[in-house]
C-alpha cells in the first residue's frame, strides 16, 4: 500500500525558524487539509509549538476543528467573506473570527449574530490586487460606516493578500503601501482596526518589511514555498511504495501509453503502483489565453527535451529515472545495472497538496 510519510521533528524545524523569522504573531493556515499534511495533525502540533491563532479557507473546516484540536481559546479566521446565511451561522456560533469584504458580507455577518443574541469578532479584508475578495482601498467611506452600523459585529483587525510575493518584489510593496495608506486613513477618522497584518509565506521569506503585526503561514510549514531565502527550510513529506514487478525488454521496445519512450538498450524495468491517481507525474492543464501562451505550451516539451528533464524516484536510497508516460496508478522506472528486485522500497518527493487524500498520511 502506498503511503504518503511525514516527519514530525522536520515539521517542527520549520516551525521555530519560521517562529523566528517572523518576530510575531503566527497564524498557522490549515487549508486544503493541512497543505495535504493533516488538517488535525498539524493544528496540533503547530498548538505543541505554541502556536495558538488559526486560519481556514472553508466553513466546512470550522466545527471538525473546534471539536477535535483547538479550545475556545484558540483564535480562528475564516479567510473569506460570505454572503451566505447558513455559513455566517456557523461563524457566530463557534466562537470564529469572520471576514468581512463586502457590504452584503456585513450584513449578513451582522443579522446572524443579533438573531443569535451574540456579538462576532471579524477582520476586514481589503483587496491590494488579488481581486477575490475583499474593499477597494478607495472605499475607505464604505469600509467606515460600516465600522459604525454593524453593532454585532466587532472588528478585531484588518488585512490584505499579496498576489505576487513568490516573484515581484516592486509589485508586493505596491500592494503593501496601498493597503497601508488605507489604514492610516481609517484610524484618521478615529477606527480602531486592530490587529493589522499581510504577508503570508512568500510575503515572510522574500519581502523585508511586510510582517506587521502578524503573519499568515501554510506552506512555508512543508518547507515547499518558492523562496530565495537562506531559511533551512526541511522539505516534508515523501511518497513511499514498493516494487511490485520486475520487467526485462528489448532495445526497440516502446513503454507506457503513447510509446512516448523506446528502449535504446536491452533494459531493466520495476514497476511501481504510483501514478496520477496518488499525485504523481501529473501537470496542471495550460489555458491558453492568447498567442504568447500558446507559443508556452507549444515549446515546453522541447524545453523539458533539451534540458533532458525527467521524473526521478529513489530506490533503496539510489536515484532511478521513469521511463515511459506514467499512468493513473502505474509507472515503470529503469533499473537497468541496480539490482532492484520486487518488495524493494520507492520514494518520490512529491508536495503534500499535490498528493491524492486517497493515500494514507503515516507520521513519523
Amino acid at each position: 500500500m502506498n503511503e504518503y510519510v511525514i516527519k514530525k521533528e522536520d515539521l517542527k524545524h520549520n516551525i521555530s525558524l519560521i517562529k523566528e523569522k517572523a518576530g510575531n504573531e503566527v497564524i498557522g493556515v490549515l487549508k486544503a487539509d493541512g497543505y495535504g499534511l493533516g488538517r488535525d495533525f498539524l493544528s496540533s502540533v503547530l498548538k505543541e509549538e505554541g502556536i495558538t491563532s488559526f486560519a481556514v479557507a472553508e466553513v466546512s473546516d470550522i466545527e471538525p476543528l473546534r471539536k477535535n484540536v483547538l479550545d475556545e481559546n484558540d483564535s480562528l479566521l475564516i479567510m473569506r467573506s460570505t454572503c451566505l446565511e447558513s455559513e455566517a451561522e456557523i461563524l457566530v456560533n463557534n466562537n470564529c473570527i469572520a471576514t468581512v469584504g463586502s457590504l452584503d458580507s456585513a450584513a449578513v455577518l451582522n443579522a446572524a449574530a443579533e438573531r443569535a443574541g451574540k456579538t462576532v469578532k471579524a477582520n476586514i479584508k481589503i483587496d491590494t490586487g488579488l481581486s477575490r475578495y475583499g474593499f477597494l482601498p478607495e472605499e475607505t467611506d464604505i469600509i467606515e460606516s460600516i465600522y459604525r452600523k454593524t453593532p454585532n459585529i466587532e472588528f478585531t483587525g484588518i488585512y490584505t493578500h499579496f498576489s505576487s510575493a513568490f516573484t515581484n518584489e516592486e509589485l508586493t510593496r505596491k500592494q503593501l503601501n496601498r493597503f497601508l495608506n488605507t489604514v492610516e486613513q481609517l484610524k484618521q477618522r478615529g477606527i480602531d482596526v486592530g490587529k493589522v497584518y499581510a504577508a503570508s509565506s512568500p510575503a515572510l521569506l522574500n519581502v523585508s518589511g511586510t510582517e506587521l503585526d502578524a503573519v499568515r503561514i501554510g506552506s512555508a510549514f512543508t518547507g515547499r514555498v518558492i523562496t530565495k531565502s537562506k531559511l533551512d527550510l526541511r522539505k516534508i513529506g515523501v511518497l513511499r511504495s514498493q516494487v511490485i514487478e520486475i520487467k526485462n525488454i528489448k532495445k526497440g521496445v516502446s513503454v507506457g501509453y503513447s510509446g512516448d519512450f523506446t528502449a535504446k538498450r536491452d533494459t531493466v524495468l520495476a514497476i511501481v503502483p504510483v501514478g496520477h491517481f496518488d499525485g504523481f507525474g501529473y501537470e496542471k492543464a495550460q489555458e491558453i489565453t492568447g498567442i504568447v501562451s500558446l507559443l508556452r505550451r507549444m515549446l515546453s516539451p522541447v524545453k523539458r527535451f533539451l534540458k533532458k528533464e525527467c521524473l526521478t524516484v529513489k530506490i533503496n536510497g539510489k536515484t532511478a529515472k521513469v521511463v515511459g508516460a506514467v499512468g493513473l496508478t502505474n509507472c515503470a522506472v529503469d533499473v537497468t545495472g541496480k539490482n532492484i528486485k520486487p518488495g524493494d522500497t520507492v520514494e518520490i518527493d512529491i508536495s503534500p497538496v499535490n498528493v491524492s487524500a486517497a493515500v494514507k498520511r503515516t507520521y513519523e
